[in-house]
């Protein structure tokens, strides 16, 4: 098992890194009062600030190189593919977060989290989050979670939407196969398309935020829409690509793959 990144950078690489900040604090500070010097007119001052600055350039290059050379030592993609997972995981726990996928990608309901480790980067919800720290990427994604729950989402808006394409599906069937409105069950993946007919519609609008659009629905309690009621089920096996991934109204993950609104009783 290789060595955590935290362990790394606090512990193992301490001394260096306080070594290279005081010199970077002093050579920072010489030159406040170099401008200073300057500011009140003080040009002895800042000659003998700017000769200071000459005696920075050894130390400063040796602790740079010294840094650089210890943070590149670092077996990185050995780091990511065993120590990882297990810490990501684990600081999202702590966060409250449902993380499911193993390296290099995972998903969030309703979003995704991949490692572009060539470019020391991951993507959150298609965001870059310039840091490899779990517990900073933990706190990255519980930050995109809590603003897509508290993002505006008008349910009765939603639920009208799917109702014109359940109704407009049911039209077509009625000419087409004779069949009557309350015995027809449609893939909720056809529902989908439908309002999403173009490319660049399902590119702002992809499937995971229509899924995330159910869930909040189901949240809120939004389903009965002029005497009849919006009924999700799931489907057989053989047509489980179908499916949707849906978090329920108590916090489950199902799969949902035909969509019904029946009349009620």
């Amino acid at each position: 098992m290789s060595i955590s990144l935290g362990r790394f950078l606090d512990e193992e690489i301490s001394p260096e890194r306080k070594a290279f900040n005081e010199t970077a604090r002093r050579i920072a500070a010489t030159a406040k009062r170099v401008e200073a010097s300057l500011k009140a007119g003080d040009l002895e001052g800042a000659e003998s600030g700017l000769a200071k600055m000459a005696d920075f350039r050894e130390p400063f290059t040796q602790s740079r190189e010294k840094l650089t050379a210890l943070i590149n030592s670092f077996d990185l993609l050995r780091y990511l593919e065993e120590t990882f997972h297990a810490e990501l995981v684990e600081a999202c726990q702590k966060e409250g977060i449902h993380l499911e996928g193993r390296f290099p990608s995972y998903e969030v309901f309703p979003f995704t989290v991949r490692m572009q480790a060539d470019q020391k980067v991951v993507l959150v919800n298609d965001k870059k989050i310039r840091s490899l720290r779990p517990m900073v990427l933990a706190k990255a994604i519980k930050k995109e979670k809590d603003l897509l729950d508290k993002a505006p989402f008008n349910a009765d808006k939603f639920l009208q939407a799917l109702v014109d394409c359940y109704d407009m599906f049911v039209a077509r069937l009625s000419v087409t196969k004779g069949v009557k409105p309350d015995e027809v069950t449609i893939f909720l993946k056809e529902v989908y398309k439908t309002m999403t007919p173009l490319q660049q519609q399902g590119r702002d609008y992809p499937e995971r935020l229509f899924a995330f659009d159910l869930h909040r629905l189901l949240r809120a309690d939004k389903t009965e829409h002029n005497g009849r009621v919006l009924e999700l089920g799931s489907v057989s096996p053989r047509h489980r690509g179908k499916a949707i991934r849906v978090v329920d109204a108590m916090g489950t993950e199902r799969l949902y793959g035909t969509i019904q609104f029946r009349r009620k009783q």
